[in-house]
């Protein structure tokens, strides 16, 4: 916990022009750089879409069932795709001992 409190001040003192992002970062990080701005990268994307799919779900609420239906398959399917992308990319990033929950290819093979 507290590596990743020390990873999130680091992160909030670089400076948001792009360009600079790489350099300002491999600074504090040295060679963990490309793991840390994978990292970065996986849980923005991951966060807006399952914000669009939260605000997708509301829309859906209010819809008639058979145009829910065609909602969750035009619109939802494709987000939570992406999502899953996004969480499958962390899992190979992020170690063992720092990720608390089964991997999807841990919980394939349970014996």
């Amino acid at each position: 916990m507290k590596i990743r409190q020390e990873i999130l001040l680091k992160m909030k003192s670089v400076d948001s022009d792009k360009k600079d992002v790489p350099k300002k970062v491999s600074s504090y990080f040295g060679e963990n750089t490309f793991s840390i701005l994978t990292m970065q990268k996986h849980i923005s994307k991951k966060t807006r879409n399952a914000n669009e799919m939260a605000k997708l779900l509301e829309k859906a609420k209010e819809v008639h069932h058979e145009e829910r239906a065609k909602l969750y398959f035009e619109e939802l399917k494709p987000l939570m795709e992406h999502i899953r992308k996004h969480a499958d990319a962390l899992e190979c990033v992020v170690s063992d001992e720092s990720w608390n929950l089964p991997k999807y290819r841990e919980m394939l093979f349970i014996k």
